[in-house]
């Protein structure tokens, strides 16, 4: 009994965790445009280290996609799932 409780929440912990491509790729774009006008949405410039922060929350994102087999569409300026 024991086993199986540990083992049903060990697949609903993982599950909970499931990469979401289509989300990562909206959080990059959001820090890739933040990271590229050197300010918020709302127009309010970003200080040096604000600006490190977002620009390096970007490369991670971008790092996670690439791990997670989404490919950089330079045509379409989007992430999208690699081509085989």
């Amino acid at each position: 009994m024991r086993a199986l409780l540990v083992a049903s929440l060990s697949v609903w912990s993982l599950n909970s965790f499931a990469f979401d491509g289509p989300k990562v790729a909206k959080e990059f774009d959001a820090a890739f445009d933040t990271c590229r006008m050197v300010q918020t949405r709302d127009g309010r410039d970003l200080s040096k280290p604000e600006w490190d922060r977002i620009c390096a929350k970007r490369d991670r994102l971008a790092a996670s996609l690439k791990a997670h087999h989404y490919c950089w569409n330079n045509s379409e300026y989007e992430w999208a799932l690699c081509k085989k």
